[in-house]
């Protein structure tokens, strides 16, 4: 990443306004369904003890973390970004989940936790914006216990899915005009207020 896209994202990320827009975009009912599906699924495949610790690296909001709570499950969850750190205590308070869930300001790229600190690791949508992809997958695996699980959930740039998408945002002219292929996939975004 270069460094002026450096400077703009850290600035981008301490605004809400990136993560309202988010928000309104994708929670909907049916991606509220979709996690609810997916966490049934991971608990069911992992069958974690209630005891195990859980991290939620690149936590946003907490939708995932709170999902996880709720069912049972403590965990500590972290982002970069301190205005989505707001916004995810404000969504622990409203869930009732305030005693489940431990709010950290994190660098994935750096984490602060002894090695083999956690069970489980969730990292959903969160390396595809990371330059550094080496470096954040071994900080990830420092601090997963032996044994332990990461679950990663990203997009597939090669996905049928995918491919419309970019061709249909090319054809109506809303494609990005900022567009970098990292070694996670392809990276767009826009400079914004």
């Amino acid at each position: 990443m270069n460094n002026w896209r450096s400077k703009e994202v850290e600035k981008t990320l301490q605004k809400s306004t990136i993560h309202d827009r988010w928000i309104a975009a994708y929670r909907t009912q049916e991606n509220v369904n979709f996690f609810e599906q997916v966490m049934d699924y991971v608990t069911s495949v992992l069958n974690p003890r209630k005891d195990s610790k859980f991290l939620d690296v690149g936590c946003g909001t907490c939708t995932k973390s709170i999902l996880l709570a709720k069912r049972g499950y403590t965990l500590v969850a972290v982002d970069f970004s301190e205005a989505v750190l707001k916004m995810a205590e404000s969504n622990i308070m409203s869930s009732g989940m305030q005693g489940k869930i431990i709010l950290k300001r994190e660098n994935i790229l750096s984490l602060t936790f002894e090695n083999e600190t956690f069970d489980h690791i969730l990292c959903w949508g969160v390396l595809m914006h990371i330059p550094d992809l080496e470096t954040a997958i071994s900080e990830l695996s420092r601090v997963l216990k032996k044994g332990g699980t990461i679950i990663i959930g990203e997009n597939n740039m090669f996905s049928l899915q995918s491919v419309l998408h970019r061709i249909i945002k090319r054809l109506v002219g809303k494609q990005s005009k900022y567009t970098e292929r990292t070694q996670a996939g392809l990276e767009s975004w826009f400079v914004t207020e």
